[in-house]
């Protein structure tokens, strides 16, 4: 059965993020085998993705915060609402940082496991905002 499945970018310019993209595809399959293909879909998705303009543009350090509390997807409220998603949307997030995705990590929707996180840039000791 095909549902609505989302792919999320963050367009961050010099540490801000100043906008949203969404790119909604219908996809049949297991969770993960949609997940992989959003995944794929990236480096097409984000330069065709509807952009969506923060009434306030947010600190990436801000936002990363917010994943590692697992509160991130709130800031994607506004598009949700656009596309009519449903309650627990299957998304993935990436950010596009100075004109190119930046993936660092892969993680699960909601509060950041630190243990997930270790051999990747996300998972050295620095400075938690």
């Amino acid at each position: 059965m095909k549902e609505a499945i989302y792919n999320l970018f963050l367009y961050v310019q010099k540490g801000v993020i100043g906008e949203l993209g969404v790119v909604v595809h219908q996809m049949g399959g297991t969770e993960q085998e949609k997940l992989s293909n959003l995944q794929r879909l990236v480096d097409s998705d984000y330069k065709i993705a509807i952009r969506f303009e923060l009434a306030r543009p947010v600190e990436w350090r801000e936002y990363q915060g917010t994943e590692r509390l697992g509160n991130h997807l709130e800031l994607f409220e506004q598009v949700f609402r656009a596309c009519a998603a449903p309650i627990n949307p299957l998304v993935v997030v990436t950010p596009i940082v100075d004109g190119s995705p930046r993936i660092m990590a892969v993680t699960d929707i909601g509060a950041l496991d630190l243990d997930k996180l270790r051999g990747t840039p996300l998972g050295s000791p620095g400075v938690m905002q």
